[in-house]
């Protein structure tokens, strides 16, 4: 009998059958390869992406307490780093440091490494959502040497790659170019160091 009721379906009940099967594989979602999230407005739909990849031999800056931290300014007691996710051009980074207020001055934060490893792998720029835009410096100090420094870093991301062999301490840092005329307080601009990883020593 349920055959015959098969054949009994009108033509109507054909095309529209055949179009709930059309719709239901339309509705079937990708394989999702990265985290995402959507942020839609009338005008436009933004994407943001993840390249945070969990790899279980990591070891990411994010995840280590300092040793000592920097207030961005004198008049501030409060340390400006912040330890989570960041947004880097559209692009969402799950193991991030970030200075908050890093308009006013030299911003540091100290981490003891004990000789444990070889090399650091970062990312450094300006998140998306700072209030100001205007480029940073930053840098880069082991065992209390400054080895390295990447000027005028704007939203762009730029990558750092920097030997650190035998180090007993590392510190991320950033500062306003020499003759950044922003006023302190003012706008937020925020320093990240982003998906910072300590290559062990071989």
């Amino acid at each position: 009998m349920a055959n015959g009721r098969l054949v009994g379906l009108s033509a109507a009940g054909v095309a529209v059958l055949a179009a709930g099967v059309v719709v239901g594989t339309q509705l079937v979602p990708e394989p999702a390869t990265v985290a995402s999230s959507v942020e839609t407005s009338s005008s436009r739909t933004t994407t943001t992406t993840t390249t945070y990849s969990p790899d279980p031999n990591a070891f990411w800056l994010a995840d280590r307490t300092p040793a000592a931290s920097t207030s961005v300014d004198d008049r501030y007691d409060k340390s400006p780093w912040t330890s989570g996710t960041a947004n880097l051009r559209g692009n969402t980074r799950y193991k991030a440091w970030s200075a908050t207020g890093a308009w006013c001055g030299t911003a540091q934060l100290e981490f003891m490494l004990d000789g444990q490893f070889g090399r650091l792998n970062a990312q450094v720029g300006i998140a998306a959502n700072s209030e100001v835009t205007k480029p940073l410096d930053f840098f880069l100090v082991v065992d209390g040497n400054r080895v390295a420094e990447y000027q005028t870093v704007g939203k762009a991301p730029q990558p750092v790659d920097v030997s650190i062999a035998g180090a007993r301490t590392l510190t991320i840092g950033v500062e306003p170019p020499e003759g950044d005329s922003t006023r302190c307080p003012g706008p937020e601009r925020i320093a990240v160091w982003a998906e910072a990883r300590l290559v062990p020593a071989r």
